[in-house]
C-alpha cells in the first residue's frame, strides 16, 4: 500500500524538477555605433556614402537627422534609401 502511494508522489516530484529550466543569460550590451553613412539606389562602396553626423552620446535610439536632398541627382520617381553603420 505504501508503495502504491509513494510511487506517484515520487514521479510527480521528478516531473516538477525536470520542468524547471534555468533563466537564460543576460544579452550582451549593444555595441556603440561609431560611424554611419547613407546613399540612394546604388551602393558606392563602404566609406563612400554620405556621412551621418552622429551624436557623442552612446544612446542613439531616438536620434533623427534631416537628409539634404538639394544638389542630389535624384530624378522624379521611386528611390531607395540605404543606411550603413559601423560599430
Amino acid at each position: 500500500m505504501k508503495r502504491t502511494f509513494l510511487l506517484p508522489l515520487l514521479l510527480a516530484g521528478c516531473f516538477q524538477l525536470a520542468a524547471q529550466t534555468p533563466y537564460p543569460a543576460a544579452p550582451p550590451a549593444a555595441p556603440a555605433v561609431v560611424k554611419a553613412e547613407y546613399f540612394f539606389d546604388t551602393d558606392p562602396g563602404p566609406g563612400n556614402g554620405s556621412p551621418v553626423n552622429l551624436p557623442v552620446s552612446a544612446d542613439i535610439a531616438n536620434y533623427s537627422q534631416s537628409l539634404p536632398l538639394n544638389g542630389t541627382a535624384l530624378s522624379n520617381g521611386i528611390h531607395r534609401l540605404y543606411i550603413r553603420t559601423m560599430d
